[in-house]
């Protein structure tokens, strides 16, 4: 979908779930991680609530999968890098849950390219017709230099899609 696209259809509702699709080490923990930098440089002021992993300062340079909530201008975001298949697909259910308790207006999150992650994601939406579901998706790229440049480019796109539904420059 293009972007001009995607904020089209993201003007139209006020909650959205944004969902990073791909294979296992393709980098989409790396970009949901850059999309949260992004976030905490523009929003400096904004109130953060690490859930996973407890007590670290999260920065993009940890290579572990994060769980937080960032409050920007009243605004609940909930982010969940670790969206793998069992065992670990509990941590995306747990997650979407929470955000769900304590009112998140944007949820960002990893799925592989199907099975329950997925399904959790796609469940979600449908219990809750209020959110916009947005798919990107992450293909594997051997060099490593290109992978970083995608993964850049790949966070800076849905950074600003985080803005445009915060209505906020």
């Amino acid at each position: 979908m293009s972007p001009k696209k995607v904020r089209k259809k993201l003007a139209m509702k006020t909650k959205h779930i944004i969902a990073l699709k791909g294979p296992i080490n393709v980098g989409k923990s790396t970009t949901i991680r850059k999309v949260f930098a992004l976030l905490k440089e523009a929003y400096p002021t904004a109130q953060i609530q690490i859930i996973n992993p407890i007590g670290i300062e999260i920065t993009v340079s940890i290579d572990v999968d994060i769980t937080v909530i960032i409050e920007i201008n009243g605004t609940s975001i909930g982010i969940e890098s670790r969206g793998d298949a069992p065992p670990y697909h509990d941590r995306l259910i747990e997650s979407i849950e929470r955000f769900k308790k304590v009112k998140c207006s944007i949820i960002i999150c990893a799925t592989r390219t199907s099975g329950i992650s997925v399904t959790t994601v796609e469940n979600f939406q449908r219990e809750q017709p209020e959110f916009t579901l947005v798919w990107y998706h992450n293909k594997a790229e051997p060099q490593v230099n290109l992978r970083e440049q995608r993964d850049d480019a790949m966070a800076q796109t849905i950074f600003k899609q985080i803005q445009n539904a915060l209505n906020t420059p």
